[in-house]
C-alpha cells in the first residue's frame, strides 16, 4: 500500500511539473496594472543555459577544498548548522523588515475590502454582512476580517505596518519551518537545510508579499508548521505534535480557506501512515485534524453571531467559483469577472438558487468543451499559464501603489522602481525555471521517497483545484513555494547523480537500464510537450510580440 501510494502520488507530481517546466521555458506571463494577463514569447536558450550553468557551477564548486570541508562541517556539526540558519534567517528578516518599514501606507484591492470590514464591525457598523455587501458575498473572509478586528483593536485600524511586520517574522518562521522539513525529509545530507534558506533570499516574491494585508504569509507559515509538526508526530508519536499540528492548520485556515488544501494533504498522508505503520496512536493526528476544521468553520460564524446579532451569510455559491474559472475573461482564462457577484444579486441573494444557475452554466461549458476539444484544450493551456508562469506571482502588481503617487521610500522604492523591475523580472524569469527544474530532478532522482509525499501532495492539491477555481498567479504562489525544499534536495540528488558517473570506480555508476530510465524521465514529457505545443496551442500561448524582458512599465 505505501510502496502505491508514494509511486501514484510521485507519477502526478512528475506529471504536473514536466508541464510547468515547460511552459517556464517556452512561454512568460505577466500582469500589467489593470492585472490584464500578457503572453510572452519565453527566453528559451537563456532559460536552458542558466539551468546548464548553475548545474555546472555547484558541480565544480564542490570540488574546491575549502567548500568541501565547509559542506562537511555543516553536514556533521548541529551545532554549527544551527548557527548558520539563524545568520540566514536573520538576514530574510532584516531584508523583510527594509522592504515592509519602506512600503506605502496605502492598501488595494481585497486588502481593502477585508480590512474596511473590519474596521466597519468594530464600530457597530454591519453593513458588509448584508445583501448586497462584500461578506454576504464572500464569508469565506470572515476568519481574517474577525482576526483583523482582533489586530486593529490592540495595534489601531489602518496600522498596515504593524501588519506587515507579523508578515516578516511569519516569513522568517515560514523559511525555518521548511528547513526543518528538509532536515526530516533528508536525514544524512543536511547541507540542504542551508540550500533553502539561501533560495529564500533569493526568492524575492515573498518579499513582495510582505506588504500584503492579506493573511497569505500567516497562513502559510502556520500551514507549513502544521506539516513540520505532522511529520514529527508520525515520527516519534508525542501527542504535543499532534495537536500543534492540528492547532496550526486550524489558524491557518482562519487567515486563509485556501489552507484547506493543505490541510487535505496532510490528513490524507497521516491515514496512509495509519495503514502502514499499523499503529493506533498514529489516529491522535486525523482526529484532532476533524476537530480542528469543525472549530475552524465554527468561529467565524459563532463569532460573527454572537458580536453582531446577525447570522452568518452564506456567500456565494462554491459552484459559482468554478463556473467562473471555466469561463473566458477580460484579465485572462478563468480569471475573476464578476460572475459570482453578479449572479447572487440576480438569484435575489439566494446562494442556492445561484447554485443550481451556476451548474448550469458549468453544464453547458462542459458540454462546449466536449464539442470543442481544441479550444478546451487551448482555453486550459492558457489558464494554467497565466496563473503559474508569471515569475513575479503578481509580486510587483500588488504593490503597484508606488506607480499611482503613493509614497514608497528607501528600500522598497527602490526595489518597485521601473530599472529594478526589470532586473527584477530577468532574474526571477530564470530562476522560476531552475527552481522546478531542481524539482524535476528531486522526483526523478529520488529513490525511497517517504516523508517529502505530503509536499507532493499539497502542490498537487493546489494545481488540480486552480485548474477549476479561479485563477490567479496571488494563489498559486502558496504552492510554488513548496518546491523550494524539492529544488534544494534536487540538485543535490543530481550532483551526487552526476559524481557516480564521473566516479573512477566503476561500482559507483549507474548501470545502463538505470541510466536510460533516468534519461527518459528527464527527456520525454518535454519531447511530448514541444510537440504538443508546436502548432497553434502553443502559439496561443504567445500573443505579445516583443520580448518581456521589455515590458518593464508598471505605471499608468
Amino acid at each position: 500500500m505505501h510502496k502505491i501510494y508514494n509511486a501514484l502520488v510521485s507519477v502526478l507530481f512528475w506529471i504536473i511539473i514536466s508541464f510547468l517546466l515547460f511552459i517556464c521555458i517556452y512561454n512568460t506571463c505577466l500582469v500589467d496594472v489593470y492585472e490584464v494577463t500578457h503572453f510572452y514569447k519565453g527566453n528559451v536558450l537563456s532559460n536552458v543555459v542558466s539551468i546548464a550553468i548553475t548545474v555546472f557551477v555547484l558541480w565544480r564548486i564542490r570540488k574546491v577544498t575549502a567548500i568541501s570541508h565547509f559542506v562537511k562541517r555543516v553536514d556533521s556539526e548541529d551545532s554549527f548548522r544551527k548557527k548558520l540558519k539563524i545568520v540566514i534567517l536573520v538576514a530574510i528578516g532584516l531584508i523583510g523588515v527594509m522592504f515592509a518599514l519602506g512600503s506605502a501606507a496605502v492598501v488595494a484591492s481585497d486588502q481593502v475590502m477585508v480590512q474596511d470590514a473590519a474596521r466597519k464591525i468594530s464600530t457597530g457598523d454591519f453593513s458588509d454582512l448584508k445583501p448586497g455587501g462584500y461578506l454576504f458575498t464572500y464569508p469565506n473572509q470572515l476568519g481574517l476580517v474577525w482576526i483583523s478586528v482582533l489586530f486593529g483593536k490592540i495595534f489601531g485600524f489602518g496600522n498596515y505596518t504593524a501588519f506587515r511586520v507579523m508578515n516578516v517574522l511569519c516569513l522568517c518562521l515560514f523559511y525555518k519551518r521548511i528547513s526543518d522539513i528538509v532536515g526530516i525529509i533528508s536525514r544524512k545530507s543536511k547541507r540542504s537545510e542551508i540550500s533553502v534558506l539561501i533560495l529564500g533570499i533569493l526568492f524575492l516574491p515573498l518579499f513582495l508579499y510582505c506588504s500584503f494585508i492579506y493573511g497569505t504569509i500567516p497562513g502559510l507559515a502556520l500551514s507549513t508548521g502544521a506539516v513540520y509538526h505532522a511529520l514529527v508526530f508520525i515520527d516519534n508519536k508525542h501527542a504535543k505534535n499532534a495537536v500543534l499540528a492540528a492547532v496550526l492548520i486550524t489558524l491557518s485556515m482562519l487567515f486563509k480557506s485556501n489552507y484547506l488544501i493543505v490541510f487535505i494533504a496532510i490528513f490524507i498522508h497521516s491515514l496512509i501512515s495509519i495503514i502502514c505503520h499499523k499503529n493506533k496512536v498514529l489516529m491522535m493526528l486525523p482526529v484532532l485534524l476533524i476537530l480542528g476544521y469543525l472549530l475552524q468553520s465554527f468561529i467565524p460564524t459563532a463569532l460573527t453571531g454572537y458580536c453582531t446579532g446577525m447570522e452568518a451569510p452564506k456567500g456565494a455559491s462554491s459552484l459559482s467559483w468554478i463556473a467562473m474559472g471555466l469561463q473566458e475573461g477580460g484579465l485572462a482564462e478563468g480569471w475573476y469577472n464578476g460572475y459570482n457577484k453578479e449572479t447572487l444579486e440576480e438569484s435575489g441573494y439566494d446562494s442556492d438558487i445561484q447554485g443550481e444557475l451556476a451548474k448550469e452554466n458549468i453544464k453547458e461549458r462542459i458540454a462546449y468543451f466536449k464539442d470543442n476539444k481544441f479550444d478546451c484544450f487551448k482555453f486550459f493551456s492558457k489558464k494554467l499559464a497565466s496563473e503559474w508562469d508569471d515569475p513575479t506571482f503578481e509580486g510587483y502588481w500588488i504593490n503597484r501603489e508606488a506607480a499611482n503617487g503613493a509614497a514608497h521610500s528607501g528600500f522598497a522604492a527602490y526595489l518597485l522602481s521601473d530599472g529594478a523591475y526589470r532586473i527584477g523580472l530577468a532574474f526571477l524569469d530564470h530562476l522560476q525555471a531552475i527552481i522546478l527544474f531542481g524539482s524535476y530532478a528531486y522526483v526523478i532522482l529520488k529513490k525511497d521517497k517517504g516523508r517529502e509525499i505530503v509536499l507532493f501532495l499539497a502542490f498537487i492539491g493546489g494545481f488540480v483545484f486552480h485548474t477549476f477555481w479561479e485563477a490567479k498567479p496571488q494563489y498559486t504562489l502558496t504552492y510554488f513555494v513548496l518546491l523550494l525544499p524539492l529544488c534544494a534536495m534536487g540538485f543535490e540528488e543530481l550532483l551526487d547523480y552526476a559524481d557516480s558517473i564521473h566516479a573512477a570506480n566503476i561500482n559507483r555508476r549507474p548501470g545502463m537500464t538505470e541510466a536510460v530510465r533516468v534519461i527518459l524521465l528527464f527527456v520525454l514529457p518535454l519531447v511530448i510537450l514541444t510537440l504538443i505545443y508546436g502548432g497553434s496551442v502553443g502559439e496561443s500561448l504567445i500573443e505579445e510580440s516583443i520580448p518581456c524582458l521589455y515590458n518593464y512599465k508598471i505605471t499608468k
